[in-house]
């Protein structure tokens, strides 16, 4: 059983070009890797601002996710915020292959599936697993999770990334950013933070027995 991460950077076609985001994409793929373990040689980019990742234990799927986001997001250089679309697939694999963009089977099938159906709507998360209960439970609290994200600043963002990224604490990321740890606190708390946290631990809990 693993999870495969599909996804699509958003308003890449209103950046200037992809040197406006890809560099920022590799490197958070970079930290991600160093911290995750990932399917084959890590992630991959593909159709131009796609991208696609796989991950030995799915129970870390949906944290990833949010890492990514954060990180875009925080690093947005353009006037348009940049995000990023992504479908979670939990499945068995046929094959494993060090590229993965080679490999298959029903994770990576059921990802492809759910990030075309974000296509079609204003969602970027989608999750798409081979229990129709654990689904739509989640589907609810994604919905939820998305608007969160879609309304953090850079700010609120950069928060995100230094709790589930770098796992400092509130005064590690006080001395990190040069402000007071009430100011972390009133961003943590902007960010939603807490609320997030509720929610990665029910789906760690209950990937853990899939």
């Amino acid at each position: 059983m693993i999870a495969v991460l599909t996804g699509d950077i958003v308003y890449s076609t209103s950046a200037d070009s992809s040197e406006t985001w890809l560099p920022d994409l590799k490197e958070i793929f970079v930290r991600i890797e160093d911290r995750f373990e990932l399917t084959g040689n890590g992630a991959e980019m593909h159709r131009g601002d796609g991208f696609q990742l796989g991950l030995h234990d799915p129970r870390q799927a949906l944290r990833v996710a949010f890492i990514i986001r954060a990180g875009l997001i925080k690093s947005t250089k353009t006037d348009h915020k940049m995000d990023t679309r992504i479908a979670i697939g939990i499945g068995e694999y046929a094959y494993l292959e060090n590229s993965v963009n080679e490999s298959f089977g029903d994770a990576f099938t059921r990802s492809g599936h759910a990030l075309d159906e974000l296509k079609n709507s204003d969602d970027r998360l989608a999750l798409s697993s081979d229990n129709p209960d654990f689904d739509g439970e989640m589907s609810v609290s994604l919905t939820f999770a998305d608007i969160f994200v879609k309304s953090w600043s850079q700010a609120d963002a950069e928060i995100a990334w230094y709790f589930w990224m770098e796992n400092l604490t509130q005064s590690e990321i006080a001395k990190e950013l040069n402000i007071s740890q009430p100011a972390v606190s009133k961003r943590k708390k902007r960010a939603h933070i807490d609320e997030f946290e509720l929610l990665l631990n029910r789906f760690e809990t209950k990937t853990k027995y899939m």
